[in-house]
């Protein structure tokens, strides 16, 4: 299935690790980059992640295939 990666940012489509772990919503996409941004009304953490990390989207969230820890190497 191909995603629609414009409409993930534009929804602000939820983001969910491998680990079943919430991490926030995609904002944005740059180049093969995607921006996820967790937390709604203070910022607690931001990702730019490759998108050769997504394991798949189910029209409700975003899945990777890294757990909520590994994610922490994304950080800005």
């Amino acid at each position: 299935m191909e995603i629609d990666w414009s409409h993930l940012t534009e929804s602000k489509k939820g983001v969910k690790a491998s680990d079943q772990k919430s991490c926030g919503n995609v904002i944005a996409e740059y180049k093969d980059k995607l921006v996820i941004i967790e937390g709604t009304n203070i910022k607690s953490h931001e990702y730019i992640v490759p998108k050769s990390i997504v394991d798949h989207y189910d029209g409700k969230n975003l899945y990777l295939n890294k757990s909520r820890n590994a994610l922490l190497e994304f950080t800005v």
